[in-house]
C-alpha cells in the first residue's frame, strides 16, 4: 500500500513539473508570434518614435531644410536611447533615414525607413514581408488560419 501511495506522488510531480514546463515554453514564445514578426515589429514601434521625435523636431526649427537623424534627435533631447534594428544584431542606430518633404512652414510627410524592414509608410503593400523570410508571411497565415478552423 505505502508503494502504491508513493508512486502516485511520484507521478503527480511528474505531471506537476511537466505542466510547469510546457507553460513557461508558452509563455516565452512571445505572445505566440514567431522570431522574425517580434524583431519586426520592435523595429516598427522603434521607426514610429522616430517619426515622431522627428515631427517635434522639425515644428520647433521652421526654416530647417538639414538631413535629420537620430543621434541628433537623441543629442538634442527628442528621445532617449533608441535600441537599433535587431535584425543583424548590431548597435548602430544609424541604419535608420528619415526623410521629410516641407512647403514654406508646413510639414507635408515624414517618413522613417530601416535598411532591413522598408519604408514605414510602404508597410501595408510593398515593404510587408520586407525583412522576413521568403514565404514566411503565407506560411504564418496558413498555421493561423489552420488553429482558427479548429474551433469552428
Amino acid at each position: 500500500m505505502n508503494i502504491i501511495k508513493n508512486f502516485l506522488k511520484a507521478i503527480i510531480i511528474l505531471l506537476i513539473i511537466t505542466s510547469v514546463l510546457i507553460a513557461a515554453f508558452e509563455l516565452s514564445s512571445g505572445d505566440g508570434q514567431s522570431r522574425p514578426f517580434l524583431v519586426k515589429k520592435e523595429c516598427l514601434e522603434g521607426m514610429k518614435k522616430i517619426q515622431g521625435a522627428s515631427y517635434f523636431y522639425l515644428m520647433e526649427r521652421p526654416k530647417f531644410t538639414g538631413e535629420v537623424s537620430v543621434n541628433e534627435l537623441i543629442k538634442y533631447g527628442y528621445m532617449e536611447q533608441l535600441a537599433a534594428c535587431k535584425f543583424l544584431n548590431s548597435s548602430r542606430s544609424d541604419n535608420y533615414k528619415i526623410f521629410y518633404k516641407r512647403d514654406k512652414n508646413e510639414i507635408n510627410f515624414i517618413d522613417v525607413a530601416c535598411e532591413n524592414h522598408g519604408h514605414l509608410s510602404r508597410q501595408g503593400d510593398c515593404d510587408r514581408e520586407k525583412g522576413l523570410p521568403n514565404g514566411f508571411v503565407d506560411n504564418y497565415m496558413a498555421r493561423v488560419k489552420t488553429r482558427f478552423d479548429l474551433y469552428k
